[in-house]
């Protein structure tokens, strides 16, 4: 079925914008007047541009405010196997966790930082609570809780999770390599001199050998305070040793009613993994994340997004519960298929096709009470007999739980779905999947109120009113040559929020419309109110460094790959910025500053092509169709297609062409209904574009 994931996928790359470095860290980001985007000012030419579309960006009412800057080897930004930012909402108080590290002789001293608002966001404090000799810290998460209603941030109770890196033990070898899991506590007593910490390699109940062991990037964390005490939960899909299955649940759970909390770890036995799809492989599974949340009774609940053995072909949620602090856990309960057909038949779905796209990435769920509690998917439904007629339909979707059944699902918004563009190297078709795979796709999160009444979504996708998207040169990524990016689409942040006394959701808002792509934002899974919703988004600075390998890259990409920063090297670095988001006066967070495209609109480094490919038209076509390019020289041209599944139709033109403009009819009453792509080939130098053909 990945050919129809395939088909329906996303235009994957997304325009870009000038990012200045800053003086002081804070310039930058001060509220700026509109601006007027011109297109032709930053040279792109028309027959470069698949489709264009950009408004004046609206002067913004609040800018993003600087969380931390200089943040070295953050590669959190690209994962979304950490929860990072947390909300204490008796104190209202807000908390964002970052790490990093200055040399100290020959190794490094690791740093944990709390930054604290109490505002609602308006102004940040930043604290070094913890430093760790000879170390790095990476990918950190943060709960927190306020059992004695304190004021005072330093009086609460933490718990972090982060990954140690630990240098090798030759004093030549300068190489750091991941080690497990690292708990941080902090008592709410001692200050923050009074931490302590924990370390663990792998969950220590029914691990057979150890050989599951802490993932480096996925552990999440989630905690309540309750008459059952205070209780840390830190969750996530282990990293196997060879020979042993990929794709099982690990689970810590942390008593903190005391002052100092002994962890306690297992792999659940009603989560093994034989409970599931059997993938056919050890280093496979069907397997989506799992996410976990509370209620106030104490009670654990976790989620999973799977197929499971007694239906292994349909992909449904279910949920696991745990009344004694996450020591012992219920089987799974998953949701019956025809919730999830239902959803799917009034949207004239085929229930041949799947209808899940890409479910190994962000989606969320949130408890809303005892034994209620909603799961946020994405979905795709299908209209169609066959994959070259299928025509999807994009869906952000609820799925809730009360009253021991499963709702109706709800839908949220609409998913932007966009023609999948194919590029040759050689002779051979390769589909560019890699920003849509990428585990971070999209971000959805989910989050409730402080005063537990309204749900609230967020995450990425293009806006359909107001998208840019470009093509270009491609540009392959460095050492991974499957991934060559060569168009993008503009991507914003959206939100949207629902009262739980009522049924529908209110119209989603496009809280961002930026003109670049914004790759690493986060939302707390508590937010003080639907008129104060808090976002963090990482921003990447620009490689300066001819030298350095990454100098091709459109900067944004370094959030994807995770470069260490070394600013005398004009390497990149990492800046958190903070926006917050009011339903009320739902004016965008936007700051034009970092939202000015820079040369080509999406593209920092861009070599000129030798050729321009017009836009096909008819187009639709039915029985024919005309297209046409111009050449800056003589030479040697093919024009092939290939249809939606990326396999070779024909050859539309092959031979030398003149320099100037070149004109070519295409016959397509041969060729079914469908999508296809036309790509020209010149000196290795390729370029995508869509057809549609109508009976």
């Amino acid at each position: 079925m990945r050919s129809f994931y395939l088909l329906v996928a996303m235009a994957i790359m997304l325009p870009l914008c000038l990012i200045s470095k800053p003086a002081d860290g804070i310039d930058m980001f001060k509220e700026m007047p509109a601006q007027n985007i011109d297109i032709s000012k930053f040279g792109v030419k028309s027959e470069n541009v698949y489709s264009v579309k950009v408004k004046d960006a609206p002067a913004p009412q609040m800018a993003f405010k600087v969380l931390d800057t200089d943040l070295e080897y953050f590669w959190s930004t690209i994962y979304d196997g950490v929860t990072p930012f947390a909300y204490e909402p008796k104190s209202n108080t807000l908390v964002y966790v970052t790490t990093d590290r200055k040399r100290n002789g020959d190794w490094s001293d690791a740093t944990i930082y709390f930054h604290f608002s109490q505002d609602g966001g308006k102004n940040w404090t930043k604290t070094a609570v913890f430093t760790m000799k000879e170390r790095m810290l990476f990918f950190p998460s943060v709960a927190v809780l306020n059992p004695n209603n304190e004021t005072d941030p330093e009086k609460f109770k933490y718990v972090v999770t982060v990954t140690p890196f630990i240098p090798r033990p030759t004093p030549n070898d300068t190489t750091y390599y991941a080690s497990g899991n690292l708990y941080v506590f902090f008592n709410g007593q001692d200050g923050w001199d009074g931490a302590e910490y924990y370390a663990e390699e792998a969950p220590s109940k029914n691990n057979i050998g150890g050989a599951q062991k802490w993932d480096v990037t996925n552990k999440r964390m989630t905690a309540v305070s309750s008459e059952k005490g205070d209780h840390f939960y830190i969750y996530g899909m282990l990293n196997p040793v060879d020979g042993y299955q990929y794709g099982t649940y690990g689970l810590a759970y942390i008593d903190f009613t005391d002052d100092y909390p002994d962890p306690q770890s297992q792999i659940p036995e009603q989560w093994d993994f034989k409970v599931f799809r059997n993938p056919g492989g050890l280093k496979s599974s069907y397997n989506a994340p799992i996410r976990m949340s509370v209620d106030k009774e104490g009670n654990v609940y976790a989620f999973v997004f799977n197929m499971f053995n007694d239906n292994p072909d349909q992909r449904v949620p279910a949920f696991s519960k745990s009344t004694d602090n996450g020591k012992t856990w219920s089987e799974f309960k998953a949701m019956p298929f025809s919730v999830m057909s239902d959803f799917l038949l009034d949207w004239k779905h085929n229930l041949k096709f799947n209808y899940v796209p890409y479910p190994y990435t962000s989606w969320d769920a949130v408890v809303t009470g005892v034994d209620e509690f909603s799961v946020f998917v994405r979905l795709i439904s299908f209209v169609g007999t066959d994959a070259d007629n299928a025509v999807g339909t994009g869906h952000y979707a609820e799925a809730s739980y009360k009253n021991n059944n499963w709702q109706a699902i709800k839908r949220i918004g609409e998913l932007l779905i966009t023609p999948l563009l194919i590029s040759n190297v050689g002779e051979d078709p390769i589909v560019k999947d890699s920003l849509q795979a990428n585990r971070r796709y999209n971000e959805l999160e989910a989050a409730i109120t402080a005063d537990g009444k309204s749900l609230v979504v967020k995450y990425l996708d293009a806006d359909k009113e107001n998208s840019t998207a470009v093509l270009a040169t491609p540009v392959a990524l460095i050492g991974n040559p499957m991934a060559i990016i060569d168009t993008l689409n503009s991507t914003d942040i959206f939100v949207a929020y629902r009262n739980l006394d009522e049924n529908e959701w209110k119209p989603v808002q496009n809280i961002t419309k930026d003109l670049w792509y914004n790759k690493g934002t986060y939302m707390p899974p508590i937010v003080p109110s639907v008129t104060n919703i808090p976002i963090v988004e990482y921003l990447i600075n620009e490689v300066t460094n001819q030298e350095y390998p990454r100098i091709i890259y459109p900067y944004f990409l370094l959030n994807l790959v995770g470069d260490r920063s070394t600013k005398s090297l004009g390497i990149p670095y990492y800046t958190a910025i903070v926006g917050i988001f009011d339903f009320n006066n739902p004016t965008p967070i936007n700051n034009p500053t970092l939202q000015t495209p820079k040369g080509l609109v999406g593209m920092s480094v861009l070599e000129k092509l030798p050729f321009s490919l017009n836009n096909i038209a008819p187009n639709p076509a039915n029985e024919y169709t005309s297209l046409s390019f111009n050449l800056e020289y003589d030479t040697f041209v093919t024009i092939n297609l290939h249809n939606a599944m990326g396999q070779f139709v024909k050859t539309i033109f092959t031979g030398n062409a003149q320099q100037g403009y070149n004109d070519i009819n295409v016959i397509t009453n041969d060729l079914p209904s469908g999508a296809y792509f036309y790509t020209i080939n010149v000196d290795g130098k390729s370029q995508t574009k869509l057809l549609n053909v109508i009976r």
